[in-house]
């Protein structure tokens, strides 16, 4: 957590770096940027089962995680396309009982590569103010996983996986400042099978973890 928290610091001193040049951000044909963000949990289904017979005593800790995003804009007069990539860190808990009452708690840390591939429209585009709706899919690369049941008990996966998001929302510039709010969607569930990773103890044997999720995220960085 100490390297994320100085990652973040380190990136934003960067950019506000790049803030104090005397250009500023003008609409153009072709634009790019780059901004940080938080992530969450908004809405989740949860669904445990061992060997098919679903469990009832579930819970969960609500998913965070932050990421780092570069985007090229390319401008149609009030549209645009936000073609753009990202790299994202992100942790969650979940809790639940066995059919034999034993109670398993799960910590569960991802990274992702995610594409995104966005439709623009500039409500209001009028000198260095300009807000707008955006909205289109992001296809997520989970390529690295480590679920973790106690401090010296991990589970590294290292199988990529893919998932598709529908992403909604809005986006202010102010000058070069960029902003945006984005609500993405999880169109398929995103299945945990514990079955094919080495190592696991004997309390998750035939246990399968369907889930659903979707996230609600903000960002901020710069445009030039």
């Amino acid at each position: 957590m100490k390297k994320n928290l100085f990652f973040l610091i380190l990136l934003a001193v960067t950019l506000n770096g790049f803030a104090q040049r005397p250009n500023r951000y003008k609409p153009r044909v072709f634009n790019w940027g780059v901004k940080v963000g938080l992530e969450a949990m908004s809405m989740n289904h949860y669904e445990v089962f061992s060997e098919e017979t679903e469990l009832s005593k579930v819970s969960y800790k609500n998913r965070s995680g932050f990421y780092v995003n570069t985007f090229t804009r390319i401008n149609l007069k009030r549209f645009f396309v936000q073609p753009g990539i990202e790299w994202s860190l992100s942790k969650q808990g979940l809790f639940f009982t066995t059919l034999s009452e034993q109670k398993v708690e799960i910590s569960h840390q991802s990274q992702n590569v995610v594409l995104n591939g966005l439709l623009g429209y500039n409500i209001v585009q009028n000198g260095p103010f300009i807000l707008n709706l955006i909205a289109g899919p992001a296809f997520y690369f989970n390529y690295k996983n480590e679920y973790r049941l106690s401090p010296e008990l991990s589970l590294p996966d290292n199988i990529m996986y893919s998932y598709l998001y529908g992403m909604v929302g809005f986006s202010i510039n102010i000058a070069r400042m960029h902003f945006d709010v984005r609500y993405k969607i999880n169109f398929f569930n995103t299945d945990i099978d514990f079955e094919d990773m080495p190592n696991r103890p004997e309390i998750l044997d035939g246990i399968i973890i369907r889930k659903t999720e979707n996230l609600v995220g903000f960002s901020c960085g710069f445009m030039f």
